[in-house]
């Protein structure tokens, strides 16, 4: 959980890079923070701390695949810094990418069906922006709408399951869905 926090106010200090004028310094501070991110996730190891009210559980197997898509941002940061060089969104394409982040942590750490409907909206709105951010490009605009517009679909579909499951079993907990179906 101390991870998500971290990375939630990452992705809101990576909003205000054009306005508080640190954008040259927004890739050292992101990088530094996945790495903080990325030691509590070590160190919340073996905790087994539940949140929310049974909302998110933050086991070793949520811990470990934190852990991973921590790393694989943090590489994609160093990695992928050149490639938004020359770029004036890149704030924006920063914090987008962090709170696509934190709602991957979301949807990793869920037992309950309404964070995980969260953290995949979390998502999924995040990717939206990111499919469309080249405005220049009509291309990109269309996939941003076409992507968007299978989204809203397949929420609707998802969240008729939901309704459904919650009529059969009358709880969003993974556990009691468990329970009323054995």
């Amino acid at each position: 959980m101390k991870a998500l926090i971290i990375i939630s106010i990452l992705g809101v200090i990576a909003m205000m890079a054009e306005v508080l004028r640190y954008k040259k310094l927004l890739v050292p501070i992101i990088v530094s923070g996945l790495f903080i991110a990325l030691a509590t996730v070590v160190m919340d190891w073996d905790t087994n701390i539940r949140y929310f009210n049974d909302m998110a559980y933050f086991d070793n197997y949520a811990l470990a695949f934190t852990g991973a898509v921590i790393l694989i941002t943090l590489l994609w940061m160093v990695i992928g810094q050149e490639y938004f060089q020359h770029s004036h969104t890149k704030g924006e394409h920063a914090a987008l990418i962090l709170f696509c982040l934190s709602g991957a942590i979301a949807m990793i750490s869920f037992s309950d069906l309404t964070f995980f409907f969260i953290g995949l909206e979390i998502l999924s709105i995040s990717l939206y922006v990111l499919a469309a951010s080249n405005k220049s490009d009509l291309r990109s605009n269309e996939a941003g709408l076409k992507y968007f517009l299978m989204g809203a679909f397949a929420t609707g579909f998802l969240l008729f399951g939901i309704a459904l499951i919650y009529g059969a079993t009358a709880t969003f907990n993974l556990q009691g869905i468990h329970d009323a179906l054995a």
